[in-house]
């Protein structure tokens, strides 16, 4: 047999053992008889909104990074007090 041919047949035989292994895991399960108290539901309350600060985190991220790249097309007009040279502080 070749190297190809040798890797083939070891795929599908550990393809063929997940697929069982699965089939067997799942006939047999049993109930978990658990329950979810107040905690468990804080904790998760607590995961599904740092991940919605993550994505939010990430997405002003990068919007800024696009409005970089955009900004050559919206140049930003100089107020009168800016192209003479004055400083608006004094």
């Amino acid at each position: 047999m070749t190297d190809d041919n040798q890797t083939s047949v070891r795929r599908q035989t550990v393809n063929r053992f997940a697929v069982a292994t699965g089939i067997v895991a799942a006939v047999h399960a049993a109930p978990a008889l658990a329950y979810l108290d107040p905690g468990t539901g804080s904790i998760i309350l607590q995961g599904l909104l740092a991940g919605l600060a993550a994505v939010m985190a990430a997405g002003s991220i990068f919007w800024h990074r696009i409005k970089t790249k955009f900004a050559w097309l919206f140049p930003r007009k100089k107020s009168p007090a800016t192209e003479s040279g004055q400083d608006s502080e004094d």
